[in-house]
């Protein structure tokens, strides 16, 4: 199946400047997009980030599960954020 047009018939830029948007439209049935969603949302170890503003810890509404295929980290609002490596999900 491909997912994404040919680069020769892929639509211009979206965005005015500053990054790149490229709408590639419908590329998946409802049924076969809600079967991932479902298999994302069961099959991810989805955590919520715990912060700190303005002294106190909350826990963010966002839940995030960040892969990368070599060990690295980045740090938001002062909390070192570890990527999980390919290959570890685990089913809840």
């Amino acid at each position: 199946m491909l997912l994404f047009h040919s680069p020769e018939n892929q639509v211009a830029n979206c965005l005015p400047s500053d990054g790149i948007v490229v709408d590639h439209g419908v590329i998946f049935s409802k049924e076969e997009a809600a079967q991932f969603l479902a298999t994302l949302l069961t099959t991810l170890p989805w955590e919520q980030d715990e912060l700190t503003i303005f002294g106190r810890k909350i826990l963010t509404q966002r839940k995030t599960a960040w892969y990368g295929d070599l060990p690295c980290a980045y740090t938001y609002s002062h909390v070192i954020q570890e990527r999980l490596a390919f290959g570890r999900v685990e089913q809840k």
